[in-house]
């Protein structure tokens, strides 16, 4: 009825020899790749990729001189950094209030906690995007803002909501 474990087994086995054959032939002669003999697993890859991005291997172009779709030389771990932004984000939150009067010292705040530059612009992201805008209102009883402050790029933010976006108050506070 059903097939006995060694026989998937041996199945399992032969497929497997199949695809190690397979990898063999298609490897002779080809002066890019190294003939192994053992059908490639994740560490062997890893391997390769690090042998090869050790390599002097121009990458070619095409008929108008742009360098065709070539694999990375490096594995993704080694060109992408993973930040935990999780205590920029709830520094950059806690901003008082009376700071939205002058961008240097809102900015100063912001660059407290942040080691580079990537963090300084996570924790200025991070307070725009996180702004409660009904919390402006009670900054009006002070006067009016001086037109270059964040208070002011907040205000008309709120005000004219369709026309007014975010991105000059974030490059201000750059």
């Amino acid at each position: 009825m059903g097939s006995s474990p060694s026989t998937s087994g041996d199945q399992n086995n032969n497929n497997t020899d199949d695809k190690k054959k397979q990898m063999q032939i298609s490897h002779k002669g080809n002066g890019l790749y190294k003939p192994y003999s053992e059908f490639p697993d994740i560490h062997r890859m890893r391997q390769a990729q690090s042998e090869f991005g050790e390599s002097t291997y121009s990458i070619p172009n095409d008929e108008n001189g742009i360098p065709t779709p070539f694999p990375t030389l490096k594995p993704r771990h080694q060109i992408y950094e993973q930040y935990d932004f999780s205590n920029i984000d709830s520094h950059a939150e806690k901003a008082p209030q009376s700071l939205l009067r002058d961008v240097s010292r809102l900015v100063s705040y912001f660059c407290e906690e942040a080691k580079d530059d990537i963090e300084k612009i996570r924790a200025i992201f991070a307070w725009i995007s996180s702004r409660d805008q009904s919390n402006t209102l009670p900054e009006l009883k002070n006067g009016m803002p001086k037109a270059d402050t964040p208070l002011a790029y907040l205000l008309d933010i709120m005000i004219s909501a369709k026309t007014f976006q975010y991105n000059p108050l974030f490059a201000l506070l750059c």
